[in-house]
């Protein structure tokens, strides 16, 4: 069995968002909302994503979907500039 740290490595490694992607919610309640993806949770099937009002939620994965309309890139610098 793996360990947690194994097993988020793995599912970072084939994750297919990146700190800064432009995501955009394609199901569930919040359907519709863009942001940018920030990073995995513990649990892997769950992301931190800074949402167009700079809110930071945590949205399921297999909701997300990549937005070519949005360029979020900068959410991301303003976050780490916070951290």
């Amino acid at each position: 069995m793996l360990n947690d740290k194994t097993r988020t490595a793995d599912a970072m490694s084939r994750t297919r968002f990146r700190a800064g992607d432009a995501v955009i919610l394609a199901e569930g309640p919040h359907k519709y909302v863009r942001g940018t993806f920030l990073n995995l949770k513990p649990d892997v099937n769950w992301a931190a994503v800074q949402e167009r009002d700079g809110v930071v939620n945590s949205h399921p994965v297999k909701w997300m979907r990549m937005d070519s309309e949005t360029g979020a890139s900068n959410l991301v610098e303003k976050w780490t500039e916070r951290e």
